[in-house]
């Protein structure tokens, strides 16, 4: 059930933190390892934004001796053909779970998931019996867009980075489409481009060049569409003189 603005969690009893009833949490009827077969599906119904993970294993009245040490994520929203794997900027997958099965884990997720459906695999190095508590940290996402088309932007050596590096859609030719990434990521850059401010890579937050399209659901109202811009002459990189933003008559939009 929902937990109100910012917390999510629509699990059924047994697989919510401190809560302690039938058994004390989902256990996967197999033990798991290295692959990824069995997970905890959650449906959020709408369009979220997920910004962390708490995880619990399985105390069972003090019965309990399972826990999840690590798992990995996958999510879904409208518009996807298939299911997406979650990987920070430096393309790891596996993300930390608990030493233990009382004790809270929360895992901040970056880059953020904007999803209406997630699934939880827990992870192994050797095979193990493992058991899970979980809940998601978050909001609804409101801002309307389901996705922007955008180039891929320039990569120069170890100066110049300006690629979307969380963008989680595909490729077609020299864009990007289908997907979301840094320029709806919350995060906002450094001046300097060239500067790593968050440890998540060059340009974080950064606009790429170019134009962008964008889909959103129905009709959606954009109030203002701020532009973050910075020069680098010595490296070829332009200011950019007169930004502008078109809205064309005719767009093709998604309905949510």
């Amino acid at each position: 059930m929902p937990m109100g603005k910012g917390l999510i969690s629509l699990f059924t009893a047994p697989t919510r933190l401190k809560v302690d009833n039938n058994g004390g949490a989902w256990c996967p009827k197999h033990m798991v390892s290295r692959g990824l077969k069995e997970y905890l599906q959650i449906d959020l119904l709408k369009m979220h934004v997920i910004t962390a993970i708490k995880t619990q294993g399985r105390f069972g009245k003090g019965q309990g001796r399972e826990y999840t040490e690590a798992y990995a994520l996958e999510y879904w929203r409208p518009g996807f053909t298939k299911w997406k794997r979650w990987k920070n900027t430096r393309d790891n997958e596996i993300l930390s779970g608990n030493i233990n099965t009382y004790s809270e884990v929360e895992q901040a997720l970056q880059p953020i998931i904007f999803a209406s459906k997630i699934r939880i695999y827990p992870y192994s190095q050797y095979d193990r019996t493992v058991c899970l508590r979980a809940e998601i940290i978050g909001c609804e996402w409101e801002e309307g867009l389901i996705s922007y088309s955008i180039p891929k932007g320039v990569i120069r050596g170890v100066e110049v980075d300006l690629s979307d590096r969380t963008y989680d859609g595909e490729g077609e030719g020299d864009r990007l489409v289908h997907g979301l990434g840094q320029l709806v990521d919350g995060q906002k850059g450094a001046d300097n481009f060239r500067i790593d401010i968050h440890g998540f890579g060059k340009g974080d937050g950064q606009a790429v060049r170019n134009t962008q399209k964008t889909k959103c659901p129905d009709h959606h109202h954009h109030h203002h569409w701020p532009l973050a811009t910075e020069s680098a002459g010595e490296q070829n990189v332009g200011f950019l003189h007169r930004p502008a933003v078109t809205f064309k008559t005719i767009v093709t939009i998604i309905f949510d």
